[in-house]
Formats: structure tokens, C-alpha cells, sequence
């Protein structure tokens, strides 16, 4: 018999919703994996601006009226005290909805640490295990990139990690931090990569296809591909200069950046987020001095993932400048469809990636201050050792989707997972 699971998770897709980052991807295809298992979690996420709805096994809870009027904090995020209370009624609703199901949960899976408060009130009334997944910590991460990160914050995650039962870490490098900066002891952390079904990405889209969304986005020539939101962490910047670099000595290339979307940069920025607008302020600045930026870097907007396999079939190589990523669904999708990847050798890319093999790992730099950094000489290079030289290119192709296809399925993710239920719920 399968563990009984309720899975907690700030994002989880509506349907019909692009998903936005990792922790949307992850958690749809972890439910679906388990489900292919037999293991049917109660998901129960929430969101802002809809009322709560109920959909099948998919709970999505709307706070109440007092706490959606208070005002956010000044970086659009929930305040602590948006937070307390929303978890008050999370715990509230857990518990009514397993007291009217007669279903209590042998395990509460939590996804990084919203909601972590909620589940230990639950955990102290029904005696449930209390799983956290890791798949980004505020400490000492942020501080590896040079966003604001509190102490507080910190603390709160440190006390969260010691107070689970146990915790699953994306990657070996989470892993290490969790032990190293946070002391988690090694034997409560359990790694599991993440998955995805790799059979979207692999199936070749039809041709018509391909020229349509050529067309529709304006690519020109050969495509070099990036996916990711415009923040310190995803390396925006570096890979523009980088760009700059290929352009000169490839001028037929078209950067596609999916997600990559300066409208919002912007009005974020006009918020008040000082990371948000140094960025506008550093790609404005490029772009005026450099006008081929303009002409030749295609913003595209978040795409679904029908889109961004598309994408990555039309790209001669995708482009992962990050400077960590915990571990790093925008190496591993293009992967499997084919494209060539160029990573930065941190993190999950380093796990992921066997350099001159599945990809190509441009080094990382730490400055005295403790502050990660690229030499976008060396992102351009490796990006043109791609372009110039076929037969490394084709290596990438194949050994890339063979890897994909092998570590990073949804299915492998699920029954790792599911041993991890297992083993709590018997323990």
C-alpha cells in the first residue's frame, strides 16, 4: 500500500498555466511520476488573486480577506506576518480536511519553506513525518550572487531543516551546504535530482512548426538559446557581454531568451527592488552603447512548455550562465532535446554536465568579498568552440540526450522519492 502523502507547495500550475521556474516544473512532474507509481498526494498549494478551488486531489487555498490586505513587503514579497497567518489557516484547512476525509497523511511533503510552520502544527496533532524538499536556500546562497539576504531569513530556514524529519536535496551541492553551513547531519538528507517528462523535449516538433515560430519570434540565422528570469542569480548580464563577444565574430547569431521578459524587469524596478533595476539599468546601458544587442537578442517572453521545447530544436546551443543553480531544469531540458549546453561548472550544472562530454563547463570565479563571477571571455568562447567546431557540437547533441534520457526522467525522480515515503512512513 502507498504512503499517504499531502504535498505542500507555494506554486503548483493551474490548468492551462505556463509554468514559471523550477519549483512549477518539479512539483507537476513529481505528482504525475508518483501517480504512474500508484501514490495519489493530496497537493495542496495556493494562490493570490482566485478564490480557493478544489480540483480533484489539487487543493489551491486563497488567504483571507485580512491578510491579502495587508501590504506586501518592499520587495513584493509576503510579509512575516502575512506569512504566520496564512499558515494558521493552512494548518486549519490540513487538519479539517483530514478529519472530514478520515485520510491522515502518513507523510507531509513540503517544497522549500512557506509552508513548513503549517505542516509542523499538523505534524505535532496527526503524527505525520515532515519531509522538506531543498530547492533553494536564502542562506548563504543569495549572498554567492550578490542579493540581499537577512539573517533572519536564514535563521528561520536553519530551524525549518533541524525540525523535519527529514530532507530531500535537489542536488549533492544542496546537500553539502545543508551539512556545511546550515549542520544538517548527512544521514536526514536524501538526494533526488529532479525529473521531467523527457519525451516532450525529444520529440522533434514538425517542421511547419519550427518555421512558424521562427517566423513569429524573428530569429535569424543560427539560434543560440537561454531560458531563465532576469536576476543576479541567472547571469542576465554576463551573458550579454558574452553575446557582444560571439557577435563580433559570428554575426549570423540570434539570442532567444524565453522568459527573459525587461518590461517586467522594469516595472519591478519601479517597485522599489534594487536587484530588479540595477539589471534594467545594466541592459539599457548595453543596449544603448551596443545596438546590436537590440537587433540580434530576441526576448521572448515565457513560453509554455510545448514553446520552450521548440526552442530548444531550433538552437544551434543553449546557454546556462547562472552563477549556482541548486540544480537546474534549464540544463537538463535542452538536453534532451538535442541542444548542445554550455554551463557554468557550479552546483547542479557541475552534477549534471561531464564537460567535453554532455556539455561544455565555463569556470566560476569567487572575488575576495566571497561574491561569484564569470568572465564573460570565457562564456563566448566556449559558445563559439559549439558554433566553430561540428564534431563537438554533435558529441554534445547525443551524449547530451542519452544522459537526459537516463538520470533525468520523471520516472526515476518518482520511485526515489516514493523510497524516501516509504522509509519514513515504516520508520
Amino acid at each position: 500500500m502507498s504512503p499517504r502523502v499531502y504535498l505542500l507547495t507555494p506554486q503548483y500550475p493551474e490548468p492551462g498555466e505556463v509554468s514559471v521556474g523550477g519549483l512549477y516544473t518539479h512539483t507537476q512532474e513529481l505528482v504525475a511520476g508518483l501517480e504512474a507509481l500508484g501514490c495519489q498526494p493530496t497537493v495542496i498549494t495556493s494562490r493570490l488573486t482566485k478564490p480557493s478551488v478544489v480540483e480533484g486531489r489539487v487543493h489551491r487555498l486563497q488567504p483571507s480577506a485580512a491578510i491579502l490586505q495587508m501590504p506586501l513587503g518592499a520587495d513584493g514579497s509576503p510579509t512575516a506576518q502575512q506569512l504566520q497567518r496564512f499558515n494558521e489557516e493552512l494548518a486549519a484547512y490540513i487538519l479539517a480536511l483530514a478529519e472530514r476525509t478520515g485520510e491522515k497523511p502518513d507523510v507531509l511533503h513540503c517544497h522549500d519553506f512557506w509552508m513548513v510552520p503549517a505542516a509542523l502544527q499538523v505534524q505535532q496533532r496527526l503524527g505525520a513525518k515532515l519531509l522538506v524538499s531543498v530547492h533553494m536556500l536564502h542562506l548563504p546562497l543569495r549572498r554567492w550572487w550578490g542579493s540581499v539576504a537577512l539573517d533572519a531569513v536564514g535563521a528561520v530556514e536553519k530551524q525549518f531543516c533541524h525540525a523535519a524529519t527529514a530532507l530531500i536535496a535537489v542536488s549533492a551541492s544542496i546537500r553539502d551546504v545543508l551539512h556545511e553551513s546550515l549542520g544538517v547531519p548527512l544521514e536526514k538528507i536524501a538526494v533526488v535530482h529532479n525529473g521531467f517528462d523527457t519525451g516532450l523535449f525529444q520529440k522533434p516538433p514538425a517542421p511547419e512548426t519550427l518555421t512558424a515560430l521562427r517566423e513569429q519570434w524573428g530569429l535569424q540565422g543560427r539560434v543560440v538559446a537561454f531560458a531563465g528570469r532576469p536576476t543576479f542569480q541567472k547571469g542576465v548580464v554576463p551573458l550579454l557581454r558574452s553575446a557582444l563577444r560571439v557577435l563580433k565574430a559570428q554575426p549570423d547569431i540570434t539570442y532567444a531568451l524565453a522568459g527573459m521578459d525587461m518590461q517586467y524587469v522594469h516595472a519591478q524596478g519601479q517597485q522599489g527592488t534594487s536587484e530588479s533595476q540595477q539589471i534594467a539599468d545594466e541592459v539599457a546601458a548595453l543596449e544603448a552603447q551596443h545596438p546590436v544587442l537590440k537587433s540580434n537578442v530576441k526576448r521572448l517572453g515565457n513560453l509554455s512548455r510545448e514553446q520552450l521545447a521548440a526552442l530548444y530544436h531550433l538552437s544551434e546551443l543553449t546557454v546556462v550562465p547562472s552563477l549556482y543553480e541548486p540544480f537546474g531544469y534549464a540544463v537538463v531540458e535542452p538536453m534532451a532535446a538535442g541542444s548542445p549546453v554550455v554551463a557554468v561548472a557550479s552546483g547542479g550544472p557541475a552534477e549534471i554536465l561531464q564537460d567535453e562530454g554532455s556539455g561544455l563547463l565555463v569556470p566560476v570565479h569567487r572575488d575576495a568579498d566571497g561574491r561569484l563571477r564569470l568572465d564573460d571571455s570565457e562564456l563566448a568562447w566556449a559558445q563559439l568552440r559549439v558554433l566553430w567546431e561540428p564534431g563537438l557540437a554533435n558529441t554534445l547533441r547525443e551524449s547530451g540526450r542519452r544522459v537526459a534520457e537516463a538520470r533525468f526522467d520523471r520516472a526515476t525522480m518518482a520511485r526515489a522519492t516514493l523510497a524516501v515515503y516509504a522509509r519514513l512512513s515504516q520508520s
